[in-house]
């Protein structure tokens, strides 16, 4: 199978913690976390770095209803009712 392939699974609790980390680091809205993975996906990938990347991540938020407009605390809130 090919990289571009390959089916990649986000899940959740790994979104949890990356919502977590941006909240610490002041990151405000899903927006901004979205234009931060937007721009890593301009730059060589790094030794570490999570197989998925801004279109998995955005695919994630829509299937999961939470907007770019909203805040981080807001989709942890979303997710946290699963």
């Amino acid at each position: 199978m090919e990289e571009s392939e390959k089916k990649i699974i986000l899940l959740e609790s790994d979104i949890i913690k990356l919502l977590e980390v941006a909240k610490k680091n002041r990151t405000s809205k899903i927006g901004e976390l979205l234009g931060m993975k937007y721009l890593d996906k301009l730059l060589p990938r790094i030794k570490g770095e999570p197989d998925w990347g801004y279109d998995e991540l955005e695919k994630f938020f829509k299937e999961h209803g939470i907007e770019s407009s909203e805040t981080i605390d807001e989709a942890l809130t979303k997710l946290n009712k699963r």
